[in-house]
C-alpha cells in the first residue's frame, strides 16, 4: 500500500469525524458561505512572496514514470496532464526545495474524498530516485508530539507553497468551531516554515515566529 493510500485512510477517518461525532461540519459548512470569502483573503500572498506553480507536463509525467511501479502502481497521468490514482480523483505535482536544503524535492498533494481534504507527500530526488522525506513523521514530532496526522491540518492553502528571499513556506488551511456556536467557523491560514527536522509555524506575514498574543490556545495554528 503506498503512503498516499494510507493517508487517505486517515483523511477518511478524520473527515468520520468531522461529520458523525459533531454533527456539524457540513451544516455549518453550508450556513458560513461567507467563510470561504475571508479564506480567499487569507490565501493574498505577502508582500514579496511569489507561488510555487505546479509542474509542467513532462515534470509531471517524469515523476509519475519514477513512482509508479515503486510507490504507487496505480499512478497515471491522463493525456491532458490529470495525475490520479484509485484513492484521489486529482493528484497535483510541485516541485521546490520545501525543506530548505537546497535540495530538489517534489511535493505530491492529493485531492479526494467527501470533504476534497488534501494529503501532502514530498519526496526528494535522490540520483534517478525519488525517495520519501517522512514529511509527516517530522510534522508529527514537531507539532503534535505523541499524536498522528489524522489531527493535522486535511486542507491546504491556495497557493499550497510560496517562496520568500530565497525560502519556502507551506500554506495550511485551518476551520475552527466556536464551542457556544456549532455553526460558527472561523477561519484561519498557517504557514511553516520547514527546514530538516524542524517544522515551525510562522507569521503569516513571515515577518517573525508565530505567537498570536491576542488569540487564545485552541485559536492558535497547531
Amino acid at each position: 500500500m503506498s503512503v498516499r493510500c494510507i493517508k487517505s485512510c486517515f483523511a477518511f477517518v478524520l473527515c468520520f469525524v468531522l461529520v458523525n461525532t459533531t454533527a456539524i461540519a457540513a451544516p455549518a459548512f453550508e450556513k458560513n458561505t461567507g467563510v470561504f470569502d475571508v479564506m480567499a483573503k487569507l490565501n493574498q500572498l505577502p508582500v514579496g512572496a511569489a507561488p510555487i506553480l505546479p509542474c509542467g507536463l513532462d515534470e509531471k509525467k517524469r515523476v509519475v514514470d519514477m513512482l509508479r511501479g515503486k510507490d504507487d502502481p496505480d499512478l497515471t497521468m491522463s493525456p491532458d496532464g490529470v495525475v490520479s490514482d484509485q484513492w484521489h480523483d486529482t493528484i497535483e505535482i510541485y516541485k521546490g526545495d520545501f525543506s530548505n536544503q537546497g535540495a530538489v524535492e517534489y511535493a505530491l498533494v492529493t485531492t479526494g474524498g467527501d470533504m476534497n481534504m488534501n494529503t501532502v507527500t514530498v519526496y526528494k530526488l535522490a540520483g534517478n530516485q525519488l525517495v520519501d522525506a517522512k514529511l509527516d513523521d517530522i510534522i508529527v514530532a514537531n507539532r503534535i508530539p505523541g499524536g498522528d496526522m489524522s489531527r493535522f491540518y486535511s486542507w491546504v492553502g491556495n497557493p499550497f507553497a510560496m517562496i520568500q528571499k530565497g525560502k519556502v513556506y507551506l500554506r495550511y488551511e485551518q476551520y475552527q468551531w466556536a464551542a457556544a456556536d456549532p455553526n460558527k467557523i472561523k477561519p484561519m491560514l498557517c504557514t511553516y516554515f520547514w527546514q530538516k527536522n524542524k517544522f515551525a509555524a510562522t507569521d503569516p506575514n513571515l515577518n517573525k515566529p508565530q505567537k498570536n498574543p491576542g488569540l487564545s490556545a485552541t485559536q492558535r495554528c497547531m
